[in-house]
């Protein structure tokens, strides 16, 4: 299973390019979870659900980094080459990392600002309905 701390020490040899920063800065966040460790994906299969998310984020005007690089290094790779797929979440980013089968090489990463989802307060004496609840947070003030 790849650890956060796994993670760090592949991204050794990317802390001085633009993604390597922002993932390094990810990673050492309170809310980093790393999770997912899905082995055996080709690297086709990566490339096309890579560039079919980088269309559709740029599209929709979201904040990304690491599609460009990620594309280019699965590009370099054999097609059938069998790779491993890690998914990491903050508060502010979610995003998958590409390391080899032997999780000794960071092929790249991609990630996508997450959704901000507004903080929902109870009501006071709050029936337990969604109405409620949606018409409380729909009139508050703070």
């Amino acid at each position: 299973m790849i650890t956060r701390e796994l993670l760090k020490t592949l991204l050794a040899d990317y802390v001085q390019t633009d993604w390597g920063n922002q993932l390094a800065s990810i990673l050492d966040g309170p809310a980093c979870e790393v999770s997912g460790d899905i082995s055996e994906l080709n690297v086709l299969y990566i490339l096309g659900t890579t560039e079919i998310q980088m269309n559709t984020t740029r599209k929709a005007n979201k904040k990304t980094f690491g599609f460009d690089e990620l594309i280019k290094s699965l590009r370099s790779l054999e097609p059938k080459e069998r790779l491993t797929w890690i998914t990491v979440k903050s508060t502010d980013w979610i995003g998958r990392c590409i390391v080899n089968l032997d999780k000794t090489k960071l092929i790249g990463c991609a990630f996508v600002e997450s959704p901000k989802r507004p903080v929902l307060k109870t009501p006071p004496n709050w029936d337990g309905s969604q109405e409620m609840l949606d018409e409380y947070n729909k009139n508050r003030k703070d």
